[in-house]
């Protein structure tokens, strides 16, 4: 299943992804222009979208990636999860 992905602050490394057989579907967020601030990331699939907030507070370099997850539920029972 196709998800797509959207963010106001930093860069995607894919705006879309397919989900694999786990229902999981995954992109990078980066901040190449190092904007110490905090964004919104939305991703969405068909008519269902969830959107979850993120904060780069370092611009040191930092090689270990932080983790952002979502799961979209759908009559109590989740259906998909992100990551990024």
């Amino acid at each position: 299943m196709r998800v797509n992905f959207s963010v106001d602050l930093g860069e995607l490394s894919a705006p879309s992804a397919l989900s694999d057989s786990n229902g999981i579907a995954s992109t990078s967020i980066s901040d190449p222009s190092e904007i110490l601030s905090a964004g919104t990331a939305t991703i969405a699939v068909a008519e269902l979208s969830q959107s979850v907030d993120y904060e780069f507070i370092d611009s040191t370099g930092q090689t270990l990636p932080d983790t952002l997850s979502v799961q979209i539920w759908q009559n109590d029972a989740e259906i998909s999860q992100f990551s990024s």
